[in-house]
């Protein structure tokens, strides 16, 4: 008959529910209060260091009394099956993580993302506010109160066994990389330090993999961590703009360049519920919208559009019929005085408006004769009347042409009374 360990005297422990890199979670039952729990138990062969890990993941959530964290319970060390086992006791969260998930059912909706998003920006938000960075933030790290389908459910980001306090001692060693390479922060994979701007990257990962269905940096591990120092994650073309700029923001490449995560909170509570944009960004016909906080080019694979001619519209303008008409009438007087000119041997009253009719073939100076001395008989009134000049009218006369011709006409009469007196 196989005994059922049980630890620190009242945890019975049950099966195993999950694994990491530091050790195993069971299921337990609290024989004191009755209830499940769950046991997180470090693996065999730990060092000093991991078991110092474990005691400050311990110590970070029971000093956090928030609901997106998991609560701990208890904490000690047993002997079990001949060695030391140091655990802790936490709350057992009843669903599923996010990566199994996204695994089986495939990409989220745009309403549960950013319902995770919210949840996970309160948890850390709690831990910055600690001066704890999490460090190891990955969908497998995330975990649902209830299945999906229900519509009930909320997250729980668990697994502190890396978290560190901000600008404090580091249990890494000097060039060591410490977390999943698919989630780590270009700061992280370059070896500097590591503050609240890491978790959001890595936030921004997870929510690109829910949106998505896949990992954002797949392949080995070297791979995985070198991959986001070149270029960023890829987008879908069809993603809205507003969740573009947002999970954009989140994955810059420069620390300086990501909202913080007070301004994530304002940000993603108003993203819309569709994931998907009327068009498609990385049509190079059509306008892609930057991101809102990185200078960085490389932090989202899109192609920029390219620079287009504005087409201004075409405007129909109304024939200026007011210039025809005074062009027309100044044509007009010019002819009329030009006749008058002809019969006078004068000058025209209209010369100053007068036009050329070709520029080629400029009209030559008028030259005015002096005529000769003539002898003119004058014959009697009532036989041989005096002759007076046919004056050809002129078409559609204005105002003004009728003046000028008045006046052209009176002096005609003069010229030839003169003639006739000598």
């Amino acid at each position: 008959m196989q005994v059922i360990p049980v630890l620190g005297g009242r945890y019975r422990l049950g099966p195993e529910i999950g694994s990491g890199g530091m050790g195993a979670v069971h299921r337990a039952w609290d024989e004191r209060f009755n209830r499940e729990v769950a046991i997180k138990i470090l693996r065999a062969g730990s060092d000093s260091v991991e078991r110092e890990r474990l005691r400050r993941e311990a110590q970070y959530l029971a000093h956090l009394d928030h609901p997106n964290l998991v609560a701990v319970l208890d904490a000690g060390s047993d002997r079990l099956r001949s060695r030391e086992a140091v655990w802790f006791a936490m709350e057992l969260v009843q669903g599923p993580d996010l990566r199994t998930v996204v695994r089986q059912d495939g990409p989220l909706d745009g309403v549960a993302v950013r319902r995770v998003l919210l949840g996970l920006l309160a948890a850390l938000h709690a831990l910055h506010t600690a001066g704890v960075v999490h460090r190891d933030l990955k969908p497998a790290n995330v975990l649902l109160t209830a299945e999906p389908a229900s519509g009930r459910w909320d997250v729980k980001l668990v697994d502190l066994g890396i978290a560190q306090r901000i600008h404090t001692d580091q249990l890494t060693s000097t060039g060591q990389v410490v977390g999943t390479a698919a989630y780590l922060s270009p700061e992280q994979v370059n070896g500097e330090t590591v503050g609240p701007a890491s978790d959001v990257y890595a936030l921004g990962l997870v929510a690109i993999e829910a949106v998505t269905g896949r990992i954002a940096f797949p392949g080995s591990p070297n791979e995985s961590a070198v991959a986001r120092l070149v270029r960023g994650p890829e987008l879908p073309g069809d993603l809205h703009p507003a969740w573009r700029r947002v999970l954009g923001g989140m994955t810059a490449l420069d620390p300086l360049d990501r909202p913080s995560v007070p301004e994530l909170c304002d940000l993603v509570a108003v993203l819309p519920d569709d994931l998907r944009s009327p068009y498609d960004a990385t049509d190079p016909s059509t306008e892609v919208l930057t991101r809102a906080w990185s200078r960085d080019p490389s932090a989202t694979a899109v192609l920029e559009a390219p620079e287009a001619p504005l087409l201004r519209p075409r405007v129909r303008r109304r024939p200026r019929r007011h210039l025809l008409v005074a062009g027309f009438l100044l044509l007009t007087l010019a002819g009329a005085g030009g006749w008058v000119a002809a019969l006078s041997g004068g000058p025209s009253p209209t010369a100053a408006a007068r036009t050329t009719a070709s520029p080629a073939a400029p009209a030559p100076a008028a030259v005015v004769t002096p005529a000769p001395t003539v002898t003119v008989t004058a014959p009697p009134p009532a036989t041989a009347p005096v002759a007076k000049p046919v004056v050809q009218p002129v078409t559609h006369p204005t105002a003004r042409t009728k003046d000028a011709a008045a006046q052209w006409r009176a002096r005609l009469r003069a010229l030839f009374a003169h003639h006739t007196h000598h």
